[in-house]
C-alpha cells in the first residue's frame, strides 16, 4: 500500500491533501495502518479517510466486549472474528497501531489526516470498539463526522440492497 500511495503523490503527482483513503472492515484497518506506516517513514498523508466499519482492535480482549457478546444480529459472529483476527495477527503485537489502530498514541493518532468519516452500524459486533475509537479522535481534535446507523449490522452499506431492500437502501443513500 505504501509503494502505492508513494507512486500517486511522487510519480503521478497527486497531492498529498487531494487524495481520501477509504476502507471497510479490515480494509478500514488497513487504510489507517498506512497513514502510521506514512507517519513512520515522514511521508506526506492523505487529506482524509472514510472508514466503514473499521476493525480497529483485533486483540483476544476485544472479543469480551458487549458489542461482541451482545449483537447477536451480526452475522460476523465471536468464533468468526477471532479466527480472523488470529490469522491476521499471527505473531506480532496486536497492541501494535499497525495492527489495533485503536491501541495508538495519542500523538499517533493525532498525526492522522485531519477528516476523517465513520460508517457503522449500532447493531454491529465492532460498534463499542468503533465508538471509542471515533471519540479518541474527536477528543484530539480531529475532525471526525460519524455515522452510527441504527439497527445496522457490519458493513450494512455493502448489504444495503441485498440484506435490507428500502431500509437498508434509505441509509445508505441519506
Amino acid at each position: 500500500l505504501v509503494a502505492v500511495y508513494k507512486k500517486l503523490v511522487n510519480d503521478m503527482h497527486f497531492p498529498p491533501r487531494n487524495i481520501l483513503v477509504a476502507g471497510e472492515s479490515a480494509g478500514g484497518n488497513l487504510a489507517l495502518a498506512l497513514c502510521f506506516q506514512l507517519q513512520r517513514l515522514r511521508e506526506p498523508l492523505p487529506g482524509g479517510l472514510i472508514l466503514m466499519s473499521p476493525w480497529v482492535d483485533l486483540t483476544k480482549e476485544s472479543f469480551e466486549c458487549p458489542s461482541w457478546q451482545q449483537n447477536c444480529k451480526d452475522y460476523l459472529t465471536v468464533g468468526l472474528g477471532e479466527a480472523c483476527a488470529q490469522a491476521y495477527v499471527r505473531s506480532a503485537d496486536a497492541r501494535d497501531c499497525l495492527v489495533s489502530p485503536l491501541h495508538a498514541e495519542d500523538h499517533e493518532l493525532s498525526a492522522l489526516p485531519p477528516k476523517a468519516l465513520l460508517i457503522y452500524g449500532s447493531d454491529e459486533c465492532l460498534s463499542d470498539q468503533i465508538d471509542e475509537f471515533g471519540q479518541r479522535l474527536i477528543d484530539l481534535g480531529l475532525d471526525v463526522d460519524r455515522y452510527r446507523a441504527p439497527d445496522m449490522v457490519h458493513a450494512f452499506p455493502l448489504l444495503s440492497d441485498l440484506a435490507y431492500g428500502d431500509a437498508g437502501h434509505t441509509a445508505v443513500v441519506a
